[in-house]
């Protein structure tokens, strides 16, 4: 029975592998019919196509040579008729010339002709004179003869004188007219010779005129004819060239793109064929491992069968049910944004024991640079950084995420790629959370029982960590233990603020660890002591005792940073003295840049040398006895302040003139009780309005001065009610004013008054008031707006690790 078993799962394995051979053959033959068909019509569509284009580059071509030769036509048409219209205006204006000569001609003979007649009845008019003086001549002789003579014969000389006179009448009228007659004659004949020669003349010019005419038009006309013709038979030529040349190029590129289509479908063909009989191999060598798989599996159920006494072991139904071994992630590098889901391959247990405590998945981001986001995010979210790059791994899937940009959320993109893990769905049973972990991955909200707050907008951690944008990677302090530890990035450098007490710091360095910084250089802060406790501080304190001595002098980084030795001014008398030898020591030297006063410190020092005769040696040793000696100095001012308020009033006020005109703010106050208590009348009350609040105070003091001591006492009582912080600072003041080095007693009020304006002006811009404490050296000198330029301190050129800022009653 076994034997048949195995023989007919044998049989069925060859029959399935026979099928998938014939299917893949069958799909092979399927793929390689369905491209050369695919080559076909491909072939097929660029010939129709490029038949198409030929035929449409034919027909533009020949309608652009139809065009021009319809052009070139119209253009010889128009230079023809411009030709005719020219001799056409040409002939005219000869004719008009011939006719214009005529004319002349004509108008000259009649001018000729009335000039000879004109002469001829004059010459007849002289003839006429002459016969008429004659026969009157002839007359009166014969009336004399007749009258003399015979007087019978009258009548016969009478009728004989009119015969003569009559023959002489007939005689001279016929030559008249005989003369006129052949003028007449010549007149005509001249005109009718002058007409014959003008018709000659103007016949032959439009002869001549019409010849040359018509000869210009059969020469342009032909001219013309052999330009069409020319422009055609060239149109001609030009379109079979231009149409050979294209067909010639369409022939030549659907010839290569046909041999290209026919290379690509043989060669994917070949391709198409490789590939199957690759997966014929593939088939017959999976058919074989099968069968053989197949065929150890059943020698071994055989063996098992036979191999002893006793019930032969059950089947396996469920191939699931066996424990497969894990997966270990892939360890070369992702490609962007590229994850690999593998929590559907594993079973519901954690991938990596070791990284179930989320403390230890944190410790495992100590190299961790990037800061788009934080490892406390990615610890919550459940994972553990692999030291590669940007990579991390989920401690229960496995799944690996790497390339991040910035907005990505560490929950976020581990549900989005991993849906099957099971911790982002909700079970953490395998997760051992921080202590105080439980507010989650979101947004923690801002720390509890803070007052006085210098940034509030930076109280969220998410918020300061948002600022580190643009932080430079150089730096090797991680952004995120930055915010964390109170800081915020300001945009300059590698400078950072504390949100809670406003202290700067710079210069970050390897190693440095910020809540260390924090708790060394501004112990007092409440955000510090509210997150890791007194002790802690106290520690940080304890550790660094030589803080300002070892930056002073044993630091290299520091040292380099020094262009110039620190600047120390010498008092009054100190040069060349002891006194610059006792005062110019390291560790004094240290003390005076920290800010503790010249006049104290040097009291100190002598109080030192004349106690046990050497001077200090350690800066802590002398800032501790700084300290007891400030504390001594409050105590004296107390007690000067109770001397004060015993001694009168016209002396509190001369002493603290210049001082109580720079610093009382409520001068409106102190003028109401003045009046209230009769001190002022209401016209100096009203004399004193309209001026700013030092002039007001200057005039107030002066007036108070000279009604007595009485009215001195009701201005120094309203001091000491309401203004005790301003009785302090004239304390101090005084105390101060007591030393021989910082005497201005002895000053003019005006002087007075420059010095203590001076005192409070920054020191950069000259003009705002000081405010920033720069760290270590403690120099009050800058405003808060020229600090941040600052790089080293105006006044001893030490290297500015922090700011603090102050406010000045």
């Amino acid at each position: 029975m076994l034997r048949t078993r195995h023989t007919g799962e044998v049989m069925g394995v060859m029959v399935v592998g026979v099928i998938m051979i014939l299917v893949v053959m069958m799909g092979v033959m399927v793929v390689g019919v369905i491209m050369i068909l695919v080559v076909m019509m491909g072939v097929m569509v660029v010939g129709v196509i490029m038949i198409l284009v030929v035929m449409m580059g034919v027909m533009a071509v020949v309608v652009i040579m139809i065009l021009v030769v319809m052009m070139m036509v119209f253009v010889v048409m128009m230079g023809v008729m411009v030709v005719g219209v020219v001799i056409m205006i040409v002939v005219v204006m000869m004719v008009f010339v011939v006719m214009v000569v005529v004319v002349i001609m004509i108008v000259v003979m009649m001018v000729f002709v009335v000039v000879v007649m004109m002469v001829f009845v004059v010459m007849m008019g002289m003839m006429m004179v002459v016969g008429v003086i004659k026969i009157v001549v002839v007359m009166v002789v014969g009336v004399i003869m007749i009258v003399v003579v015979v007087g019978v014969i009258m009548i016969v000389v009478m009728v004989g004188v009119i015969m003569i006179v009559g023959v002489m009448m007939v005689g001279v009228i016929k030559m008249g007219v005989g003369v006129i007659m052949i003028f007449v004659v010549v007149g005509v004949i001249m005109i009718v010779v002058g007409v014959i020669m003008i018709v000659v003349v103007v016949v032959g010019v439009i002869k001549i005129v019409v010849v040359v005419g018509v000869i210009m038009i059969v020469v342009v006309m032909v001219v013309g004819v052999i330009m069409i013709v020319v422009v055609m038979v060239v149109g001609v030529i030009m379109i079979v060239v231009v149409v050979v040349g294209v067909i010639k190029i369409v022939v030549v590129v659907g010839v290569i793109m046909i041999v290209v289509v026919m290379v690509v479908g043989v060669i994917m063909i070949v391709v198409v064929m490789v590939v199957g009989v690759i997966m014929i191999v593939v088939v017959v060598v999976v058919v074989v491992v099968v069968m053989m798989v197949g065929v150890m599996s059943n020698n071994m159920c055989y063996l098992s069968q036979v191999s002893g006494p006793g019930p032969a072991p059950l089947p396996v139904s469920d191939p699931m049910s066996c424990e497969q071994p894990s997966v270990p992630p892939p360890s070369g590098p992702l490609s962007s944004r590229e994850v690999e889901d593998m929590s559907h391959q594993r079973p519901p247990t954690c991938h990596n024991p070791s990284m179930r405590r989320e403390q230890d998945r944190l410790d495992s981001f100590h190299s961790w640079i990037l800061s788009i986001i934080t490892p406390s995010e990615l610890a919550k979210a459940g994972f553990y950084y692999l030291g590669q790059g940007d990579r991390v791994a989920c401690f229960t899937c496995g799944g690996q995420l790497s390339n991040w940009e910035p907005g990505d959320r560490a929950v976020s993109e581990h549900q989005r790629h991993y849906p099957n893990c099971h911790f982002v769905r909700g079970d953490r049973a395998d997760n051992v959370s921080m202590a105080g972990g439980a507010r989650g991955v979101g947004v923690p909200p801002g720390p509890p029982g803070l007052s006085n707050v210098s940034n509030p907008a930076m109280q969220q951690r998410e918020e300061r960590l948002l600022t580190f944008v643009h932080w430079p990677l150089r730096i090797p302090v991680r952004p995120d233990q930055l915010a964390k530890a109170g800081f915020y990035y300001v945009g300059r450098n590698d400078d950072v603020k504390c949100f809670c007490c406003d202290g700067g710091l710079r210069c970050w360095e390897s190693g440095d660890d910020p809540w260390v910084e924090h708790a060394k250089w501004f112990p007092r802060c409440q955000y510090l002591l509210q997150e890791k406790g007194q002790e802690f501080v106290h520690q940080i304190q304890a550790r660094f005792p030589r803080l300002f001595e070892q930056l002073l002098t044993n630091g290299d980084s520091i040292s380099r940073e020094f262009v110039d030795p620190p600047m120390v001014n010498l008092g009054p008398g100190e040069e060349r003295s002891e006194d610059a030898v006792m005062m110019n020591t390291p560790v004094v030297v240290s003390a005076l840049e920290m800010g503790f006063e010249r006049g104290l410190v040097k009291q100190t020092v002598q109080s030192k040398i004349l106690t046990i005769g050497e001077n200090y040696k350690t800066v802590q040793e002398l800032v501790s006895d700084l300290l007891s000696a400030e504390d001594q100095k409050r105590e004296e001012e107390k007690e000067m302040l109770t001397e004060e308020m015993a001694s009168d009033g016209n002396s509190f006020l001369k002493r603290h003139q210049a001082a109580l005109v720079l610093r009382l703010k409520s001068v409106e106050s102190v003028l109401e009780h003045l009046r209230e208590q009769n001190v002022i009348s209401g016209e100096e009350y009203s004399g004193l309005q309209g001026q700013s609040s030092q002039q007001q105070t200057a005039r107030l003091i002066d007036l108070v001065l000279t009604k007595g001591n009485a009215a001195a006492e009701v201005f120094r009582n309203w001091i000491q009610k309401n203004d005790v912080y301003l009785l302090r600072d004239l304390m101090a003041q005084a105390n101060e004013a007591s030393s021989p080095s910082q005497d201005l007693s002895d000053l003019p009020m005006e002087e007075q008054l420059r010095r203590l304006q001076e005192e409070r002006t920054c020191k950069v811009c000259m003009d705002k008031e000081v405010n920033i404490v720069f760290i270590p050296c403690g120099h009050l000198v800058v405003c808060k707006e020229c600090a941040p330029s600052l790089r080293k301190c105006p006044i001893c050129r030490g290297l500015v690790k922090g700011t603090v800022r102050t406010f000045l009653s």
